[in-house]
């Protein structure tokens, strides 16, 4: 699964360089020609001077590249108002549940051992 982000480059808790990807706040579109990126995990911040937008894979596996953190819980919960389905973190099923705060149960402990 991939989503529509914006890359910023910034340094992680280790003083190394990385690239942030942020999802784009709802409603912004990029043309291309932008100056400003509006994120989903700000209202006030974003990226000035953006890369273009691309689509990224949910579970990176380049190094030194990260998902901000708060902008994936926005994409579950935007992900769960359309679907009413939500990954689980342990296991990685897709679970209906009616809220985002808790799952019901799913197996998730038989599920981990096949996961390995």
């Amino acid at each position: 699964m991939t989503m529509l982000a914006t890359p910023e480059r910034t340094r992680d808790d280790h003083g190394r360089t990385i690239q942030l990807s942020h999802l784009l706040a709802d409603g912004h579109r990029c043309d291309g020609e932008c100056d400003f990126h509006p994120i989903a995990c700000s209202n006030d911040e974003g990226i000035a001077l953006p890369a273009g937008t691309r689509d990224v894979p949910v579970a990176l596996d380049e190094p030194g590249q990260q998902w901000c953190g708060a902008c994936l819980v926005i994409a579950a919960q935007r992900d769960w108002q359309h679907t009413g389905r939500i990954r689980c973190a342990d296991c990685g099923a897709l679970v209906r549940t009616d809220n985002v705060a808790s799952l019901p149960a799913h197996r998730c402990v038989e599920r981990q051992p096949a996961e390995r």
